[in-house]
């Protein structure tokens, strides 16, 4: 996936100024039709010539929105002047019907949508939303990688303990290591508590609640962030989902 597809797209709604992936064609000067029945959306190109988007009329605000960016990208990216897309057909019956970790999605229907669910949502919605920016959630990140790069020095030092006979200071670094260790564990819970308090919708179903999308969407805009530098880390946000089931 080209990196500047993201850019390439925001820069399109910047132009139009607005977020409406119908706003955006127009300015573009992609014709967008109407459709019913079963399709809800395709990008082609008119006569072999002219980018052309559909969108069902039954689709809902949330979908036709992004539904509207999902056929976008595809011309965005040049998905509709690629003569083998072409004849498998840009259509698409349902959108979302392969989540962001299925590894059977094809990459230009993958790209179409982490460059959709990138427009829909604003990061700063999302960082929010996550407590990002947190005095919890920047200790927690810092207390996380801390204790990784502490996991890794111990495991290298328990290899070293099994090919060969430790000595007396090995053994005593080994049980600093463990003692250490287990702080941490004991500060990661301590945090967790504190931004279980913060109210904020730290899982993926209550941040997509919050934000007023779906989980799938929420999902594919983390990874394009993920991918656009801004990582929130999708494990971590799992781990959250674990601790916090009962609580939110």
């Amino acid at each position: 996936m080209k990196d500047s597809i993201f850019e390439i797209a925001a820069d399109a709604a910047r132009k139009a100024g607005s977020n409406d992936p119908v706003v955006v064609a127009e300015y573009l000067g992609i014709l967008v039709v109407d459709l019913s029945g079963s399709i809800a959306g395709y990008a082609a190109l008119y006569n072999n010539r002219y980018p052309v988007i559909g969108l069902n009329i039954r689709l809902d605000a949330v979908w036709r929105m992004f539904g509207g960016w999902h056929e976008l990208a595809h011309i965005l990216d040049g998905h509709v002047y690629n003569s083998i897309l072409q004849q498998k057909g840009l259509y698409d019956l349902g959108f979302f019907s392969q989540g962001v970790d299925c590894k059977t999605i094809a990459q230009h229907e993958k790209t179409a949508n982490l460059v959709s669910a990138d427009i829909c949502l604003e990061d700063g919605s999302v960082l929010d939303v996550a407590g990002y920016n947190s005095p919890s959630m920047q200790s927690y990140r810092k207390l996380k990688a801390y204790q990784d790069k502490l996991v890794h020095a111990y495991e290298q030092l328990r290899f070293s303990i099994n090919t060969q006979k430790p000595s007396p200071v090995t053994l005593s670094r080994l049980k600093a290591y463990e003692n250490d260790l287990r702080k941490l564990e004991e500060r990661k819970t301590d945090l967790e508590s504190e931004m279980m308090e913060t109210n904020r919708f730290l899982t993926v179903p209550g941040m997509a609640a919050e934000l007023g999308t779906t989980e799938t969407i929420l999902r594919y805009k983390l990874e394009a962030m993920r991918l656009r530098g801004i990582d929130i880390d999708r494990q971590e946000l799992e781990r959250y989902n674990h601790v916090f089931k009962n609580a939110l």
